[in-house]
């Protein structure tokens, strides 16, 4: 659980998965000052995802530009 944040750490076999998954969704989740919290289950043995992310009016981001550019994220996360 230590590592589950950190770009390329995967518990996949080779080839089948980059690592970047959750790296990458931890980052876009904080760029929209959320928090993503992951904590292992037991029934069903597994983990659960939760995003929070403050909620906005329309009137508070009248045709606001995206607060980030993406393909600065994937730069952050390397």
């Amino acid at each position: 659980m230590s590592k589950i944040f950190e770009p390329f750490f995967t518990t996949k076999p080779t080839g089948e998965g980059t690592g970047l998954g959750l790296a990458v969704a931890k980052k876009v989740v904080e760029l929209h000052r959320g928090h993503l919290e992951i904590v292992n289950v037991n029934d069903p043995r597994g983990l659960c995802a939760r995003i929070h992310l403050k909620g906005v009016s329309e009137a508070e981001t009248p045709d606001a530009e995206p607060a980030y550019d993406p393909l600065e994220v994937l730069e952050t996360v390397k």
